[in-house]
């Protein structure tokens, strides 16, 4: 387990993350996608 630390954060990534570490992940994923979402509404209704 220790040997975790030695590998890069990309290796990291591709193993099974920690419970805190997946929510945070989810989190910026789902605040990335709404924002994206609502960037695509305001041009939709922009005329």
């Amino acid at each position: 387990m220790p040997k975790l630390a030695v590998f890069t954060k990309r290796q990291r990534s591709s193993l099974r993350m920690t419970e805190t570490e997946s929510i945070q992940e989810k989190a910026r994923f789902i605040a990335m996608a709404a924002t994206v979402w609502a960037v695509d509404r305001s041009h939709l209704y922009d005329d």
